[in-house]
Formats: C-alpha cells, structure tokens, sequence
C-alpha cells in the first residue's frame, strides 16, 4: 500500500513540473498569422562595441543625470548653467519650460525652449491668448517631445498633442480635439519613438494612439477591455508596432507568473501564461517579438515569430531597461549581476553572445538605455574581416559541441575560448576527468562537415603555458577572451585585446 502511495505521488510530482516547465519554455502559442523572420541571417564576425546614451532618473527626488558611454567608460553630459536643474536632453540639446514678460501686456507668458550646449536658445511653442503649453514626454530615443496645447480662451478645456522633432527641426499635431478630463494616463511613446499611446476614459476607457507618420489621434485595438489594463497603459510593459497593426503587452499575476497579451487590430487580444516576470517587449523587424523574462535572478531574453519562440540568452542578473533599434543585430540593456553594480551589457541576437561592455557609474533610482550606436572603431574591425573567417558565435558553439573529439578526452569541459588573429583559430583551454587544465590551439576548419585541426598542446610550467611540440610556429595573437559562466550555462565575451 505504501509503495502504490508513492508511486502517485511520483507521478502528481512530475505532472506538475512538467506543467511548469512547459509554461516557462513554451507557453500557449500565439496563432497570428505574421511574417516569418529570414532563415538566414548574417552573423556578425565579434560583438562590436556601442557607444550609448544613459539617462539614470531618481523618482524619489526627481534628480536626473545623462551619461555618455564608449566602451572605455561613462561621463557625465553637464547641461549649460542657464539651463538649470534637471532638464530633459537627448544628449545634445536640453528641454525646458521658461517665463517670459508679454512685450505687448506686461504679463508672464509661459515658453518651452531648446537650448543647445553652448546656451543658444530656440523657442518651440509659447502661450498666446489662445493656448498654453504644459507637459513634455521624451521619446524613448530622446530626439522628440510631446507636449500639450491646451486651449485657454475658454471652459470647455479642449487640448491637442503635438510633438517637436529634434531632427527635423519642426512641430506639428498628432492628436488633437481632446478633453483635458477625459485623458486618464501618462502619454508614452512605443519602442521606436513613431507611435504615442493613453489611455482615454469618457464613457468607456479607449486607447488613442497616435502616429508620426500622418493623421492625428484615433481609437485602438477596441478588442481588449481596457478598463482591466489603465496600470499597463500608464507604466507597464508594453509596445505597439509602428505601422500601429499590433499590440504587445504583459501584466504581473499572482504566484510568479506573468501574463503576456498580443492583439492586432480590433480583435480579442491572444494571452498565454508564462514563469517569471516579462520585464521588456519590443517589436521587431518582420513583425517578430523580443521579449524578457526575469523569474528571481535568472534574466532570459526570447524571440518569437509565427512559428516558434526561442529563447536567445540568459543570465543571472537583474534587469533594468532596454534598448533595441529593431532589427536582428544587437540589442544593448542595463543589469545588475550582483547588489548595488550595474552593468551595460550587448546582446548580439543572431547568436545568443553577450558582452559585459562597461559597469555604470552608481546613481539612486534606474537607469536608462536611450540611445545607441555601434561604435566606429567596432564597426572598422567588423569591416575589415581580418579577425576569423568563421564568426565567433559559430566557433564557440563549435567548439562546445565537438570538445571531447576535439581534445580527445571524454571528459574535457571548456572554460575559456581565445580568439587568436589566425584565421578560425582559437586556444581552447578546458578540465581533464582528473580536474587538471589544459590547453590546446586549435583551428576549425568546417562547421557544417565538422573538420578541425589541432595545431598545438600545451602544459603549465609554474602557472605559464608552455607549448609541449617543438614546432617553432609562430605563437598567434589574442584578440578576445570568452568565459563559461556557470551559473547561466553561457559564453560571454570577457576581454578584448
């Protein structure tokens, strides 16, 4: 009797935890019919570097400080003195609201200004005996400001959204006959900086969502009940594409869980349950999905298209924000690995490879991926295609696949993999079954019929490597250093040379 209990209790055990696993892996697929992503994509020959613009905001105080970041590091953009405190800037330019006496009636009139680093100052719009300005929302890239034109020569408080845009230089409307009472959330801009959403409540709640493309502010995606959703609209994950055809959103459940919701159009929005809390979403090229997942320490970013979801990396760190331009190259995102550090990491999508770019100068409250750029003397060495013939995301993956034939020992774990400036060659040092390192050079010589040859052993004299065969080759050059990280069963780019 006491054996037939164990035996159901085995089998309720491990349903369950097959459930669980199922939810966290795969989830309820999505059905939308969307564009499949390219079979084929072309993997970048290193993670290139980005330079990368920060905005680090206390909530608690309202402090503010913008950072320009390369990968030798962080320093602080100082807005000119006239400007004054805790201004908005897209790095270049700051934003402010300002007091001006009315030539004509001698009474304050309020303006909102650029002021360029040198103090030159633009004004953008100002109060006339029709309308006041009030409000400024930055884009998620920092080059565009919404604001409000509220009408003032009446009651009946009707205000229109504009946007000025940094670029181009010009203002113009993007929603406009709307009631200043009936606006019930924050206004947000979607990943991309194209689309701005709220949440309008009058009757019913209705999402109004706006488009920098043309035409002013319209009633979307009337297929989700939007009276459940006024936090997500106001502060939670969410993005919307930016022909503004579909919707992405997630909401915190009970017990660990969060729920990830997709609607396109006016139809019923598809929602499926997954471990963790997604902390990010963003719209992609080909109508793909990134997304990530926090469940305590553990942060795993995942893709999905029509067809399947993947998940691409994962990491024991803390998430804190985001950027990605959209395409299928490299998405940068701020994390903390351990309490009280912050890092700039660089997530290459087409591999899973990330890079530990630069820690971030410690600041109260949350930082801020606004803008980034692959930085020129990355993009130099991707040009020149001197480092390998065969990327770095293919070797890594090459090398753990085939370590034990390759090192002839049944029991080899690689711990480091070193990029040499030999084409496709690498050292590879690695565990015997005994627990000694080893280390040898190796070049790969195919992937897709796996072929490779071993150029060299080595054995440590005193803690140095030292080349057992006599051959006397040139010892090749380091170039870049991946590490096996336990804890998060990955490669990561620790060093470049």
């Amino acid at each position: 009797m006491l054996g037939l209990f164990k035996s159901v209790v085995f089998w309720i055990l491990l349903i369950f935890l097959g459930g669980i696993t199922t939810l966290f892996f795969i989830g309820n697929s999505f059905t939308e019919e969307d564009t499949l992503l390219p079979s084929t994509q072309q993997v970048a020959q290193t993670i290139p570097s980005v330079d990368a613009l920060l905005v680090q905001v206390d909530e608690a105080t309202g402090n503010r400080r913008i950072l320009q970041c390369t990968e030798s590091g962080c320093a602080p953009i100082l807005p000119p003195a006239s400007v004054g405190v805790n201004p908005l800037s897209d790095g270049t330019s700051w934003y402010r609201y300002a007091e001006h006496e009315d030539e004509k009636n001698k009474t304050p009139v309020t303006v909102l200004e650029k002021v360029d680093n040198t103090g030159n100052v633009q004004t953008i719009t100002e109060e006339n005996p029709l309308v006041k300005p009030r409000a400024m929302i930055l884009s998620t890239d920092g080059t565009k400001i919404a604001y409000f034109l509220d009408n003032i020569h009446d009651s009946k408080g009707l205000t229109e959204l504009w946007v000025y845009d940094s670029k181009e230089g010009g203002a113009k409307v993007i929603a406009e006959k709307l009631y200043r009472k009936d606006i019930a959330t924050k206004v947000r801009w979607n990943a991309s900086s194209q689309i701005t959403w709220f949440l309008q409540e009058a009757k019913s709640a209705n999402l109004i969502i706006s488009s920098l493309g043309g035409g002013t502010g319209k009633l979307a995606f009337a297929g989700v009940d939007w009276n459940k959703y006024r936090d997500v609209v106001n502060a939670g994950v969410m993005d919307i594409n930016d022909d503004m055809s579909r919707i992405a959103f997630a909401e915190h459940g009970a017990h660990g869980f969060s729920d990830f919701f997709v609607a396109r159009g006016n139809e019923p929005a598809i929602s499926k349950r997954v471990l963790g809390n997604i902390v990010f979403v963003r719209w992609m090229e080909h109508d793909a999905l990134l997304y990530a997942i926090q469940s305590g320490t553990s942060l795993t970013f995942w893709m999905k298209n029509a067809t399947k979801e993947w998940p691409i990396a994962r990491m024991d760190a803390v998430f804190e924000s985001a950027h990605s331009p959209g395409s299928s190259g490299l998405t940068a995102f701020v994390a903390s690995p351990k309490l009280g550090e912050k890092h700039l990491y660089v997530l290459q999508l087409a591999t899973g490879l990330l890079k530990d770019e630069i820690r971030v100068p410690s600041f109260p409250g949350i930082t801020y991926v606004v803008q980034t750029r692959e930085s020129t003397k990355s993009t130099d060495q991707a040009v020149t295609g001197a480092t390998s013939t065969i990327p770095d995301g293919e070797i890594v993956a090459f090398i753990e696949e085939h370590a034990r034939a390759i090192t002839e020992n049944s029991s080899a774990k690689p711990t480091r993999l070193l990029i040499t400036d030999i084409p496709s060659t690498s050292f590879v040092d690695y565990t015997d079954s005994t627990g000694a390192e080893q280390r040898i050079l190796v070049t790969v010589v195919g992937t897709a019929n796996p072929e490779w040859k071993v150029v060299a052993r080595y054995k440590t004299i005193n803690g140095v490597w030292d080349r057992v065969d006599s051959s006397g080759n040139k010892e090749p050059k380091v170039l870049r250093l991946y590490e096996w990280e336990e804890q998060v069963s990955q490669w990561i780019l620790k060093q470049e040379y």
